[in-house]
Order: structure tokens, then sequence, then C-alpha cells
């Protein structure tokens, strides 16, 4: 959504801009650069959103899995496993 609003820009005015090349001043490079930084923060926020969202969901299936088991404690080496092994593990309590 973010990136919807940095490309302002129209397909006819980049057409217009590369038929006619027009030197850059520096303050349209500075401005440039500045767009491509702020691209690269609204990336990386986009990629932390990713992972913080994984972490929440394999943390709910860690609290579930303990649900079933009916015990605070996981056997040894059930996280180090694997999401696949976690699926298992709901399916043989349930």
């Amino acid at each position: 959504m973010l990136l919807g609003v940095l490309n302002t820009c129209t397909d006819e005015e980049l057409s217009n801009v590369e038929a006619h090349p027009v030197a850059l001043t520096e303050e349209d490079e500075e401005k440039m650069k500045r767009r491509e930084h702020l691209r690269g923060k609204i990336r990386a926020v986009g990629r932390m959103s990713h992972a913080l969202n994984k972490i929440r969901e394999e943390r709910e299936s860690i609290i579930q899995l303990k649900g079933l088991m009916g015990t605070n404690k996981l056997p040894a080496g059930t996280i180090l496993s694997g999401k696949n092994i976690h699926e298992g593990a709901f399916r043989s309590y349930k």
C-alpha cells in the first residue's frame, strides 16, 4: 500500500520523461535519493511485520500444544523439530 503512494507518476508522465531526457538538478537527485531511501525503509518495515507475524503464529501454536498436552512443559526437542512436528503433535493429542 505504501509503495503505491510512492509511485505517483502516471505512465504518460514517464513516457514524456523518456522521450525528452533532461539533466537532473542536484535538488532532483536529492529527492530521488530520499525517495529510494524511504522505499527501502518501507520494505524493511514490511519484512519486519512478516517476521513478527510468523513469531506470533509460532507462539500461539506452542501455547495451543501445551494446552492440549495438559502440562506447562513440552517434550525435549519438540520446538526444534519444526512446524511439521507441531502439526503432527496436534493431531496425536486431539
